[in-house]
């Protein structure tokens, strides 16, 4: 029982000795009897607050080194490779054609390095053969400059030889013969029927050059036909 002692509680315990016809009580403070309990309890409050705190500053600690781990990983196998293909898109747009990417991986990531660097080579074959095509194309062209300066000063010597001297007989005989029409009209055939024969001339020559110029037989007949007719 629990009884007021001297003003204080007290709790005492009793049991009766049969055998010698005594009772043995004992009587003893609470504060005496619990002071250790609260002790106790009190050290418990104690180790769960810094059990609480040790938990959570090692879950923060825990938490904060994942996310350092996650974040250098995500550079290293995420990030990186990406920067590094858009340097290299970066390099082909200001016409570096030999850049290429390392594979660092065997994920999405590597195969897409590795598909830029496919495309890569694969647009630097395409710019040689669109340049060698380029320079075949500019050698041809300056040929075909070339062949057309040469048939040009073909074309003048021929109309210097031919017609040039055909139209200055033309010329000479029509003078001649206008001055045998003042004189002696009878006298004047001659001279006209070698203006005739000299425009005549003249005419084939300059059809002749006209063919070779564009021969409409070749167009329209073909080439052996167009032989044909020149031989």
């Amino acid at each position: 029982e629990t009884i007021p002692l001297r003003g204080q509680p007290s709790l005492i315990t009793y049991a009766p000795l049969t055998d010698l016809g005594w009772t043995l009580a004992i009587v003893a403070p609470l504060e005496e009897i619990v002071a250790e309990a609260q002790t106790v309890a009190a050290s418990i409050r104690n180790d769960r607050e810094a059990t609480v705190q040790n938990t959570l500053l090692t879950m923060v600690i825990f938490f904060i080194a994942a996310m350092i781990v996650t974040f250098l990983l995500t550079r290293q196998f995420i990030i990186q490779p990406l920067v590094q293909v858009v340097r290299g898109v970066r390099a082909i747009t200001a016409g570096n054609l030999r850049v290429s990417v390392p594979i660092t991986s065997h994920d999405e990531i590597g195969e897409l390095a590795d598909s830029f660097n496919q495309m890569t080579v694969e647009l630097e074959r395409r710019t040689q053969e669109l340049g060698q095509a380029s320079t075949a194309l500019a050698v041809k062209e300056t040929q075909v400059k070339m062949a057309a300066l040469v048939e040009r000063q073909r074309l003048a010597r021929e109309l210097h030889d031919s017609v040039s001297q055909a139209l200055y007989g033309i010329g000479l005989g029509a003078r001649t013969a206008r001055a045998q029409l003042e004189r002696n009209p009878a006298s004047a055939v001659d001279p006209l029927d070698y203006v005739i024969s000299l425009a005549e001339a003249g005419l084939s020559e300059m059809r002749a050059l006209i063919f070779e110029l564009r021969p409409e037989s070749l167009q329209n007949e073909g080439l052996v036909v167009a032989l044909t007719k020149q031989a």
